[in-house]
């Protein structure tokens, strides 16, 4: 089994196709003949702080620090991890 994920941390909001199938030019004319799969996007910017300080796990401490922030929003939130673990 495969499982694609594609983990997104960009400021623009992701509008990439989420099929396979999308990608390809003129895909209607094979109609389910063509192979087809989505992935799962974790798009960073979407949790918000509270959501990933209650994740706490090494993944909402990498999303919470990977976000988009200033440096002093970002010293806030390694004081507030400390606090945490």
């Amino acid at each position: 089994m495969i499982v694609s994920i594609v983990l997104y941390n960009g400021k623009q909001e992701w509008t990439v196709a989420q099929t396979y199938k999308e990608t390809l030019n003129m895909h209607e004319l094979f109609s389910d003949h063509v192979l087809d799969f989505s992935y799962i996007l974790l798009d960073v910017n979407r949790y918000t702080e509270k959501e990933l300080l209650q994740v706490t796990n090494v993944i909402g401490t990498v999303f919470l620090l990977d976000q988009h922030v200033d440096d002093r929003e970002l010293r806030a939130r390694l004081y507030k991890l400390h606090l945490i673990f």
